[in-house]
Order: C-alpha cells, then sequence, then structure tokens
C-alpha cells in the first residue's frame, strides 16, 4: 500500500522543505525586492515537484507550503498595525499572521489539488493548461470570498519585465495565468517530459515574452493636455492622527503646504490632500471647508481631498444616534473650468468608499466582536458603503476616477467608475499603519499596475508614503518617500479612451480558462478511450 511517507511522495521532508524554501525566496519577486524574474523561476520548481508527486494530496501540501510561507514573509507588515497601534501583543499578531497566510494558501493549493486529482500522470496537460486555469479562478474567489484580499498576486512581480506588455488586454490576472503556464513549461522541460524533445517546451515562455515586448508599446488611449499638480503629503504621526486637539494643527500643516499655490495662481491646477486629511466630520468643518474652496476658486486650482461624511438617520438632526458615516473623497475650489460650480457641504461631487477593510473600516458581528479588544475599536470602524457605481467627480474640469486605499487592489471594482472621457485615476491612502514597512511598497506596485491596465495617470496621495504618479502608460513621474513631510509637484497627461482590459474586464481571460480546462477534460477522455 501506497503512504504519504513513502520516499518519493510529496509528503516527504526535504520536498515540502523546498516547497516552503522557495515560497520564501518567491517574495524577492515583488517589491521593495523587485527581483521579477525570481518569482517564475520559483514557480516553476514548485511545480515540477507537484508533478512528480504521487499523489493529488502530495500536490496540495506542495503547493500550500509554498503559498503559505510566500504569504507569511511577504505579509508580516501587517503586524505594525496591530502591534504599535491596536495594543495587540506580539505573538498574537503572528498567530493571526499566519493564520492569513494560512487562509490565502488554501486557493492556490486547491488548483494544485484539483489539477492533479482530474489529470494524474497527464503532466503537460497539468502544468500548461489545468493548473493556470484553475489558478485563475482560484484567484478570482480569493478577491471576493470575506471581501477578498488579492494583494501577493504573481502579476505584480511582472510591471517591468516583457508580461507588463499583457496588461491592457487581461490584466493583472491575465499576466499571472500567462506566468502559470509559462513556469508550467520551464517545469516540464526540468523533469524532461517526451525527453528528446523537452526543449520545445521552452518556447512557450521565450514566445510569451517576446509577444509581451512588441505588446508594451501599443496605445489604446490618446493623452490630453498637461496638467500641473500638487499633491501634498501631511506625514500626521499615526498615534495623534484622530485625537481631537489634534484637528487644527493638522489643517494648519495642510494649509501651509497649499499656502504658497493659493497666493502664486497659476503654479498648478490641481492641489490634492490624502485621504482622511480633513480628520472631523465634514458638517463639523463646514465653514472651514467652504472657505478654503473659495480660496482655491480665486485661485484657479481645483481642490480634492479626503475627507468622512455623517449622514443622519431620515428625519433626525446631524446629531442623533445612528446614521450613516462614509469614507470619501471630494473635488472642490475651481470644479468646473468655468468656475460656476461651487461647493456646500454635503452636496454632490464626490465619492464615497465602497471597498470597506474589515476590521479597520467595518466590523462583522459587532457586537461580540467589540467585546473582544482594541483590535476590533479601531479609530473610524464603523463606515457605510458607498454605491457600487458612482459618477466620475470633476475638479479644474477633469474627471477624477477614486480608489481610496485598499480599493485599488480590486480592478473590477473600479473598472465600472471608470470611463473614456475620465482623465484621470486619483488613489488616496494612509499607509502610516504599516509604518517603514514593505507594506506601503507593495501598495504602490498594485496603484502602478491599474494604470498599466487601464492606460490612465494614476496620482496616489498618501498621508505618509509613499506618494506617487504614473502616467498613463506606467512611467513613475515622480514621488515622496515614507515619513516625509512635503509636496510633490507633477506634470501629467490625462488619457481618455478605453484599453481591452477596461471594455471587458477578466471575461476574456474567464472564458479562454474555461476553454482550457475543457480541452483538458476532452484530452483526458480520448486518453482513456485508448486504454
Amino acid at each position: 500500500m501506497r503512504t504519504g511517507m513513502q520516499k518519493g511522495s510529496i509528503a516527504d521532508i526535504p520536498r515540502a522543505a523546498a516547497a516552503f524554501a522557495l515560497g520564501a525566496v518567491s517574495v524577492l519577486g515583488f517589491e521593495p525586492y523587485g527581483a521579477g524574474l525570481v518569482f517564475p523561476a520559483a514557480l516553476s520548481l514548485l511545480l515540477a515537484l507537484t508533478l512528480t508527486s504521487s499523489s493529488a494530496s502530495g500536490a496540495f501540501l506542495l503547493t500550500f507550503l509554498f503559498a503559505f510561507s510566500m504569504n507569511s514573509f511577504g505579509l508580516w507588515w501587517i503586524h505594525v498595525s496591530m502591534t504599535e497601534f491596536s495594543g495587540v501583543p506580539m505573538i498574537a499578531a503572528v498567530l493571526a499572521i499566519m493564520f492569513l497566510a494560512a487562509y490565502l494558501a488554501l486557493y492556490p493549493a486547491l488548483a494544485a489539488y484539483l489539477s492533479s486529482r482530474l489529470f494524474g500522470r497527464m503532466r503537460a496537460v497539468r502544468a500548461l493548461l489545468a493548473f493556470p486555469a484553475l489558478l485563475f479562478f482560484a484567484n478570482l474567489l480569493m478577491g471576493w470570498v470575506l471581501t477578498g484580499f488579492p494583494w501577493l498576486m504573481p502579476g505584480y512581480t511582472q510591471e517591468n519585465l516583457p508580461f507588463a506588455g499583457f496588461a491592457p488586454l487581461v490584466g493583472e490576472k491575465g499576466i499571472t495565468v500567462l506566468l502559470a503556464s509559462s513556469a508550467g513549461a520551464l517545469a516540464c522541460f526540468i523533469i524532461n517530459i517526451r525527453r528528446s524533445r523537452a526543449w520545445l517546451f521552452l518556447l512557450i515562455p521565450a514566445s510569451l515574452t517576446m509577444a509581451g515586448a512588441s505588446l508594451s508599446g501599443h496605445l489604446y488611449t490618446e493623452e490630453q493636455k498637461a496638467v500641473r499638480a500638487a499633491l501634498m503629503q501631511g506625514n500626521i504621526p499615526q498615534a495623534i492622527k484622530w485625537d481631537p486637539e489634534e484637528i487644527v494643527p493638522t489643517l494648519r500643516n495642510y494649509e501651509l503646504l497649499s499656502k504658497p499655490y493659493v497666493i502664486h495662481p497659476g503654479t498648478v491646477d490641481l492641489v490634492i490632500w490624502p485621504e482622511s486629511a480633513v480628520p472631523a466630520l465634514e458638517h463639523i468643518l463646514g465653514h472651514f471647508l467652504e472657505e478654503l474652496s473659495r480660496f482655491m476658486k480665486d485661485s484657479r486650482i481645483g481642490f480634492i481631498t479626503g475627507f468622512q461624511h455623517y449622514e443622519p438617520e431620515p428625519g433626525s438632526d446631524a446629531g442623533a444616534p445612528g446614521g450613516r458615516y462614509y469614507n470619501g473623497v471630494m473635488g472642490m475650489g475651481l470644479i468646473d473650468s468655468e468656475g460656476k460650480t461651487d461647493y456646500t457641504v454635503g452636496s454632490g461631487n464626490r465619492y464615497y468608499k465602497r471597498h470597506l477593510v474589515p476590521v479597520g473600516e467595518f466590523v462583522p458581528f459587532p457586537g461580540l466582536l467589540r467585546k473582544m479588544g482594541k483590535l476590533f475599536n479601531m479609530p473610524m470602524s464603523s463606515f457605510t458603503r458607498g454605491d457600487e457605481i458612482q459618477p466620475n467627480f470633476v475638479a479644474h474640469g477633469l474627471k477624477v476616477a477614486t480608489a481610496i486605499c485598499y480599493e485599488i487592489a480590486f480592478p473590477e471594482e473600479m473598472r465600472v467608475n471608470i470611463h473614456d472621457d475620465t482623465d484621470f485615476i486619483l488613489t488616496v491612502s494612509n499607509d502610516s499603519w504599516f509604518g517603514q514597512s514593505d507594506g506601503p511598497v507593495q501598495h504602490l506596485t498594485i496603484a502602478r499596475m491599474r494604470a498599466l491596465e487601464f492606460q490612465k495617470p494614476v496620482l496616489r496621495v498618501t498621508n505618509g508614503g509613499i506618494t506617487a504618479a504614473f502616467s498613463a502608460y506606467g512611467d513613475e513621474l515622480g514621488r515622496i518617500g515614507l515619513d516625509t513631510r512635503g509636496v510633490l509637484e507633477v506634470s501629467f497627461r490625462p488619457a481618455r479612451g478605453s484599453t481591452p482590459y477596461l471594455r471587458f474586464g477578466d471575461w476574456p481571460v474567464t472564458i479562454l480558462s474555461l476553454a482550457a480546462l475543457a480541452f483538458a477534460l476532452t484530452a483526458r477522455r480520448l486518453r482513456a478511450k485508448r486504454k
């Protein structure tokens, strides 16, 4: 009888250790390390191990160990928000991250299990078709179940490599599929499938690399007249950000950063403050905001800021209990280019965050979890979701599509609010929750991928870094680093039009993945008939 610990089984300790080590090494493919070729190399070796596994459960375990290691080492920075700002002991934070890593590892491991279970020793079919297709569907689920967490996705490792040329066609998930198929071909070469003809498998990654490189210069959108913007990074310490006594100093900080542009009209077209730069509810600071908007308008500046809005229950006063709180971004100052529209408290021309962060912005089962400690009672953790579809707000006559913080990781959700006439994408954030860690750099990489997918400029404005701007084609226009107070002045060109990915989203890859699975199943039936 065959057993899981039999020699050659994937449960063999050296092979399991190799899978775990490969997962740890694969983190070097992500930013801030940026060794993009490391990830496909590590994935190829993992697939070589799974293809020579004696069982589907062995393939599951190997892939689980790889993904668990990758996520454990790649997401270690999450502990900062728990240990420094929520009073969680380090050991508890580490256990929480390990639990998250184990959960995320289940998705690719399930893809490996099913590909092995369904196609057994049809190793080329498994590597080239089944696993990439099943991995795609696993990643779709990972981005949806429990509100989703599509963070360390393999496609993000390719932004500086030829595979990035596929981004406006198939998006990050499509790049991941192509990357997995290329890695599968390399795995087939490594284990010498078809022996004397094994070199033919090298044609697949070579062809895809050349295709990606040839697509890199193709433009689907058209750049418009240049716009000058000043992106404000106030660097307000997270420990005092929500202290009521710090409201006035915080606003004064941002006023001082903005003042040179107000007193010297014509210097810039846009002034942008980050997420929650206004650290109090809109109606409380209504007079201040109206005055600020008027100053900006008089200086011919379109002004954008993050804020919080309170909406009382119908028939209730503003100070009544209950009601809804929104995390938002709004356009003020010179709204339309003619200056015919003015800001008023609670008026339109705004965006409310739709995809809220669990625990950070809403607490599931609040009656139970809020009794368990500070982790479930962080400041501003009772927001309401905005509508799925919201119109672009306008600033200086420009139409702006918005993603607040975590939302930038969900391109399918963003896609419904980006249109041909959208001029640029704005993402505001407050990554100060994660200190001097890899988290903000990974977040920046995700934002850049959206520029590549939609071929629209992406402006990223944060409280404590990294504030940056990307052109419609993913070129970095400038940045301010972590824990730095300052202003990033950039000139960027809005872009009109649509990429194939903007028009069709993940549907083409979904159809191709289903076709790949159908082809693989047909091959399995034909193989069974020949026996």
